[in-house]
């Protein structure tokens, strides 16, 4: 959407420190000056033990993934005896995902918050 309709003068790309594909140099190559600054982290952390006890339970877990790198982060943490049911942000989200083995695992029809929010629905139902 930038490039159809490039803005006059610079972007600023704010972004976390692990971050998936260079959208300033993408877009500075195309034309439109870009610079960017991580301003957060996200650390990782175990899963609770709340959220343990779950995905070694007997009802089935429905795990939204927004990233691939959560996806690989939750990966290393398995495997667990739940069926699990898995709504991916994206196609890139689901193959991180693939070493969870789910049972279901679908993706959303956008890559952002609501498309997902709609899809865990739908896992729900």
């Amino acid at each position: 959407m930038i490039l159809a309709d490039p803005p006059r003068g610079a972007l600023l790309h704010l972004r976390g420190a692990e971050a998936r594909g260079d959208v300033a140099a993408r877009l500075t190559d195309a034309g439109v000056p870009c610079a960017d600054r991580v301003v957060y982290r996200a650390v990782p952390c175990n899963l609770s033990a709340r959220a343990q006890a779950l995905l070694d339970g007997d009802a089935p877990v429905i795990l939204p993934l927004f990233s691939p790198r959560s996806a690989e982060l939750v990966s290393g943490q398995g495997p667990w005896r739940a069926e699990l049911r898995i709504a991916a942000m994206s196609a890139a989200v689901a193959r991180a995902a693939t070493p969870l083995c789910a049972a279901r695992l679908d993706i959303a029809a956008q890559p952002e918050a609501e498309a997902m929010l709609t899809l865990t629905l739908r896992l729900l139902a």
